[in-house]
């Protein structure tokens, strides 16, 4: 039997533009399990918000990624499919 090793990670992020008075802000969740020694699995859901004209969900993003060290911790691999649904106007 093999030990899983994982990790819950709160994504809680905020940007101010001074001059344009816009507030940015990314919340979400990420999910992370180590496959092997060299590999690792994550699941990631993302909601991005501003200010303007009022404070709203303006998109979210789903995805998932997958890692893989293939040579010494030099060479690594790297694949992020994601589906972002954003406002549209």
């Amino acid at each position: 039997m093999q030990n899983k090793i994982s990790s819950i990670t709160l994504i809680n992020t905020g940007d101010y533009q001074e001059k344009i008075h816009l507030y940015s802000v990314v919340n979400g969740i990420s999910y992370g399990e180590k496959l092997t020694s060299s590999s690792s699995v994550s699941y990631t859901v993302l909601f991005s918000s501003n200010n303007r004209p009022n404070y709203h969900l303006e998109a979210y993003n789903i995805s998932m990624a997958y890692n893989k060290v293939l040579y010494r911790r030099i060479l690594a691999l790297q694949l992020i499919p994601n589906v972002d649904f954003s406002q549209t106007y």
